[in-house]
């Protein structure tokens, strides 16, 4: 089970659904989330400009370091559309804090991409992003999305 979900699932997660012997089901249960999406601007436009190489190697780059603020807050990766991340907090496991945690995730990834930028390793390789959380799912605190600058 490890090994299957490793990439989708913050390990936590994973040994929680082990312990419990709580398997995922299809179709799911009701019950609260928080939805997460991320998109980087002009990439259609921007990744023209690349080579194939470097743009398996950009896209991989960013993909892995992304995905990883995700897991460590305990997200779900949903899938990857092209430069897109889908992915959402509170299931298969519940997570109490879900909407919290998907917040400092959309923080953790802006600040990780921005000081990519700014320390000059992938200076003007990579547009900034944009990060939804759709408004329907969100605490009634009032948090809004978070977008790049």
């Amino acid at each position: 089970m490890k090994t299957t979900f490793s990439s989708y699932l913050a390990p936590e997660i994973i040994d929680e659904m082990y312990r419990n012997k709580a398997m995922p089901t299809l179709g799911g249960e009701a019950r609260p989330i928080t939805a997460y999406f991320t998109d980087i601007q002009g990439f259609s436009t921007f990744s023209e400009k690349l080579t194939a190489d470097q743009l398996v190697e950009l896209i991989n780059e960013y993909l892995s370091a992304m995905t990883d603020i995700l897991i460590n807050e305990m997200g779900t990766l949903d899938k990857y559309e092209g430069d897109a991340i889908i992915a959402f907090f509170g299931a298969p496991m519940e997570v109490p804090d879900h909407a919290l945690r998907a917040c400092r995730v959309a923080v953790s990834m802006q600040e990780a991409l921005t000081a990519c930028v700014k320390s000059g390793e992938k200076k003007n390789r990579i547009p900034m992003m944009q990060i939804a959380i759709p408004k329907a799912l969100r605490p009634q605190s009032g948090n809004r999305a978070i977008n790049g600058p």
